[in-house]
């Protein structure tokens, strides 16, 4: 006696389930579990590594493939799709192909199957590549000492200049960083300054920075031009205080404008 799961219709497949094999009117059979998978579609891995792996060795490549291949192939013991009777398995799943459920996936096609084997690879694959960012030994930003340039440590030598290289790249990224914590530290201390002397300006500023164009950020503050250009010039004038440590002058108060008479 066979048990029939009905699955919702959909535009790909109208499926059933005989023996736990499901198929869909394309006569595409989904694999019962890793064994069959791996019989069926060996280079399925391969190839998903390949189109997300990029700039590595073959030996990268190929440890990526076995750390997948071994995920698709284990369940942690604690998983829910263990239990008894879950997708049809009397015993449980032991592996993540049997994790499919063509119910949940609306539908059996082939379409539908792969789609879920690449969604949880890649889950696993962005897991992976975060974890080896954080280990500094296999970080791929990391600065090669070595002098074979070609990545193959047969034959490959601390050489002089490529220490020289190094070091001119370090001490300018170095400096380059430096250079940002010291802009940093000006700017904080040039809006203390503003705070202190006119401390309305700041909005102002704050808006300079936000706008490409001064246009722009007149029209976000929505000042007249001759106002937006007086704060302007009373920005120039305490910039210049503050890096000559002149005294800063007082304020002219803002004129009213004449009215014109006829």
């Amino acid at each position: 006696m066979h048990t029939h799961i009905f699955v919702k219709p959909s535009s790909d497949s109208d499926c059933v389930q005989p023996d736990s094999e499901t198929v869909d009117r394309n006569n595409f059979v989904i694999p019962q579990n890793f064994a069959e998978f791996y019989e069926r579609y060996p280079h399925h891995v391969r190839n998903f590594v390949r189109r997300h792996l990029f700039n590595c060795s073959l030996e990268e490549k190929q440890d990526r493939e076995s750390e997948l291949l071994v995920f698709l192939l284990t369940l942690p013991e604690i998983s829910k799709y263990r239990n008894s009777g879950v997708n049809g398995n009397p015993n449980g799943c032991t592996d993540r192909i049997m994790t499919f459920d063509p119910v949940r996936s609306y539908g059996s096609s082939a379409a539908r199957f792969f789609s879920y084997v690449n969604l949880i690879l890649l889950n696993k694959f962005i897991s992976l590549e975060k974890k080896t960012l954080r280990n500094p030994a296999s970080r791929k930003n990391n600065y090669r000492i070595l002098g074979n340039d070609e990545g193959s440590l047969e034959s490959a030598s601390i050489t002089e200049d490529n220490l020289v290289r190094l070091s001119c790249r370090t001490r300018y990224l170095t400096e380059l960083e430096c250079d940002k914590v010291a802009d940093r530290v000006h700017l904080s201390c040039f809006l203390n300054f503003i705070q202190k002397h006119n401390p309305e300006l700041i909005t102002v500023l704050k808006a300079m920075f936000r706008s490409p164009t001064f246009r722009e950020a007149q029209q976000e503050l929505k000042m007249d031009e001759r106002l937006f250009h007086r704060g302007r010039h009373r920005l120039n004038n305490l910039y210049r205080c503050f890096t000559t440590g002149e005294v800063v002058p007082r304020q002219r108060r803002v004129y009213r404008e004449r009215e014109c008479r006829l």
